[in-house]
């Protein structure tokens, strides 16, 4: 709809955006969002594949956030980006051993089940190799155990998934959409 209207359909106009490029997209979602709840704009982000919300987040940041998630997603690799219904399959698959990791700040709302451990702290409680601020239900699991990481929308998962990968971990997998895909999708039950 016309800018200063409310949004019906706000996933199709954010990826419309989203698919834009560069400076001139970026400074055209915040007319695309005029009029939309806070709600309404985290469903729609919500509701975005991985590669929709890449192109968003560059065309917002076009620095070094976009830069790091594009990075990330390389290094995981399209595959193991998983729609809510096959993450909770990945999880029936691999209960026994699975750790479903939420890397948001402890007090987010998640989605119950998950091990929280914050973005900001995975960087040395996934090291393996710092004995003082290791968690060891993170750095000490075999390199090929599966991890299922999570967080509100994506990119903080992403992120956290990129520097597991790195840290050498094999089997890692990010909830696409996260907890508010999980939960629109009425997994949390």
């Amino acid at each position: 709809k016309a800018a200063g209207h409310k949004i019906v359909g706000l996933p199709y106009c954010i990826s419309r955006s989203a698919m834009g490029s560069g400076a001139s997209a970026g400074a055209a979602l915040p007319e695309v969002v005029k009029g939309a709840s806070k709600d309404e704009i985290k469903a729609a982000l919500g509701a975005l594949g991985a590669e929709e919300k890449a192109k968003l987040f560059g065309a917002i940041a076009a620095g070094s956030f976009s830069d790091k998630i594009g990075e990330a997603q390389a290094v995981i690799g399209k595959d193991n980006f998983l729609e809510p219904k096959k993450a909770k399959a990945f999880l029936e698959e691999n209960k026994d051993k699975v750790l479903f990791l939420d890397v948001q700040d402890p007090d987010a709302e998640s989605v119950p089940g998950t091990y929280r451990a914050s973005l900001g702290t995975l960087v040395f409680k996934a090291d393996a190799a710092l004995a003082d601020f290791k968690d060891p239900k993170i750095a000490d699991l075999p390199k090929d155990n599966p991890i299922l990481v999570t967080c509100a929308i994506g990119g903080q998962a992403t992120l956290g998934a990129g520097m597991l990968v790195k840290y050498g971990f094999k089997n890692v997998k990010v909830v696409e959409g996260g907890c508010v895909a999980w939960k629109q999708e009425g997994l949390d039950k």
